[in-house]
């Protein structure tokens, strides 16, 4: 287990699983090969997955949404959980099956390579879902959904979204909350609307 300071550090896993905690200020944390599970904290944090299956937090232990501070995350290959918590978070999932949570704040996310799991969360958020047959919630206000390459599903929000499907045979799906959402490559025989 490794433990950073006040300071702003550099945290380097090795082969095995590591746990490894940022604490305050801004941190770059790599987790090394392995199935590690990574906290920024507060402040602006860089944390990289590296290869195997990870667990990555990009803020813990704030008191209240303004505590947290924006965040970069990467999973890198294998099947990655990714947390963006509070702030305006960009997360990369990799390579591999990963699950990406973009938390409070207007987030970047994006699945890359592999069949993906991606929850915007509060703000107004761009999700990608890259290539792979992905699954997309907005869930926020303003979002911009897009599903790349592969068979999609794409959630509207309860607000006024935007939703690309891409190339592939993409689902649009209504919940009865949803708002107002704009489908802007709809092509008959091929997607369809539920």
């Amino acid at each position: 287990m490794i433990y950073g300071n006040a300071e702003n550090d550099l945290l380097l896993g090795s082969e095995g699983d590591d746990t490894i905690y940022g604490g305050k200020a801004n941190d770059f944390i790599c987790g090394g090969k392995d199935n590690d599970s990574l906290f920024g904290d507060l402040d602006s944090d860089i944390l990289l997955g590296d290869a195997g299956n990870d667990t990555i937090f990009g803020g813990v232990n704030a008191e209240s949404d303004s505590d947290f501070s924006d965040d970069l995350l990467f999973g890198e290959s294998g099947e990655d959980l990714l947390y963006g918590n509070a702030g305006n978070d960009s997360i990369s999932g990799g390579e591999g099956r990963d699950t990406l949570f973009g938390g409070a704040g207007s987030d970047r996310l994006n699945g890359d390579a592999g069949n993906d799991l991606i929850f915007g969360g509060e703000g107004n958020d761009n999700l990608c879902g890259g290539a792979g047959n992905d699954i997309l919630f907005g869930e926020g206000e303003l979002d911009t959904l897009c599903g790349g390459d592969g068979e999609d599903y794409l959630f509207g929000s309860a607000g006024n979204s935007t939703l690309i499907g891409g190339d592939g045979g993409d689902r649009f799906i209504w919940l009865q909350n949803n708002g107002i959402n704009l489908i802007a490559d709809f092509v008959s025989g091929k997607d369809l609307i539920v």
